[in-house]
């Protein structure tokens, strides 16, 4: 449970960054978008870890952490 909340503490800390630097037109509107979204998938397979198991399970893979 640890490693759960420093994950969703980390990319909690992402996210601001990935904020500011769209803000300051570093990166496009799609990147910071891609971005966002690999950050929330991230966070909601911690949250759900069997959710990624049922991806694996979709995609042929062994095991969700794989």
């Amino acid at each position: 449970m640890v490693i759960a909340i420093l994950l969703i503490l980390f990319a909690s800390f992402a996210v601001s960054r990935i904020f500011l630097r769209y803000r300051d037109k570093s990166i496009s509107l799609s990147e910071s978008l891609w971005w966002y979204a690999f950050w929330a998938a991230l966070v909601y397979f911690t949250l759900q870890p069997e959710k990624a198991t049922d991806l694996a399970d979709f995609f042929g893979i062994g095991r969700g952490a794989d």
